[in-house]
Formats: C-alpha cells, sequence, structure tokens
C-alpha cells in the first residue's frame, strides 16, 4: 500500500469545509449580497475556515516530501531521498488521533476540521513517526495491511500534531 500526498485526498479532506463554503455562497446569493449579510457571513466564513487553514499548513509540513510503503511486516519511509525500513518488531505501537464522530461510523460530522487526523507510530527506540490523512486514503485498509501491530485510539476534537 503505497501512501503519498495527492490531490484527491487533498480534496477528500477539505469536501464538508468546501460544502459548507457553497452552502454560504448560496445563502448570500439569495439574500442578494446585502451589506450585512456579506459582514455576517464573512465572520462566520472565517471562525468556520481558520481551524482548517492551521490543521491544513500543520499537515502539509509533516507530510512534505514523504512517501510511505506500507507491507504486512514493515513501512518503507522516503523522505528526502532518504529510505528508512521500519519493522513490525520496532513498533511499539500505532496510536490514531481522530475526533469522536469519526471514531464511530455513524456519527454526524458538524465542523469542517473532524476531517483530519493523524497517526503516530511510536517506535520501540523512542522515535515516532507520523502519517496524516493527506496520506492514507482508506484508514480501515492500512489498518488491515499491518498486521502484529498494537493500535490505540485516542479522540481529540481538534487533531493537531505536536
Amino acid at each position: 500500500m503505497l501512501l503519498k500526498n495527492t490531490r484527491l485526498n487533498h480534496l477528500r479532506v477539505l469536501s464538508f469545509h468546501l460544502f459548507g463554503t457553497l452552502l454560504m455562497l448560496i445563502a448570500l446569493f439569495y439574500l442578494h449580497f446585502s451589506t450585512d449579510a456579506v459582514l455576517v457571513f464573512l465572520v462566520i466564513w472565517v471562525v468556520y475556515s481558520l481551524p482548517v487553514v492551521i490543521l491544513h499548513i500543520r499537515y502539509l509540513n509533516l507530510n512534505k516530501e514523504v512517501e510511505y510503503e506500507v507491507y504486512s511486516n514493515k513501512i518503507v519511509q522516503r523522505k528526502s531521498g532518504e529510505v528508512k525500513v521500519i519493522t513490525t518488531t520496532e513498533i511499539k505501537k500505532i496510536i490514531i488521533y481522530m475526533a469522536p464522530n469519526k471514531r464511530n461510523s455513524n456519527g454526524i460530522q458538524l465542523l469542517p476540521f473532524e476531517s483530519y487526523y493523524y497517526m503516530k507510530v511510536v517506535l520501540k527506540n523512542g522515535e515516532s513517526l507520523i502519517i496524516t490523512c493527506l496520506l492514507v486514503s482508506n484508514l480501515k485498509l492500512f489498518m488491515s495491511t499491518i498486521q502484529g501491530v498494537y493500535y490505540q485510539h485516542t479522540r481529540k476534537l481538534f487533531c493537531y500534531p505536536n
């Protein structure tokens, strides 16, 4: 399984935000773009968008020029021309940070930043890898690919990796 930054992954993560923005523009159209409505919607849109911008930039910086190949017994990391192989015996655990509604498949998404999640692969030597949702399009497939590793799910409303 190859994990890398793709436009499709970006679009998938941003889709809820883009849909919300479209709904706001349609509402403004029906309000004839009156000055008061534009000001109110502009304030709402900034509050609605700021967390998404912060998370997206952070996730981009963490996974810039990084690719992972995931196999049943190892993870191969390619970063800036360097190749690092991590076997499952070197992995202590994988912590998955995601919004509470994403953890439950029946949860309803209310805010655009709830689309963001990341995984922290903690190694036995103390190092860790961060794999964000900009790389992983299918989390269940990722989890079924790597075998023999302990997964820990952590619920976090605003999934900002340190």
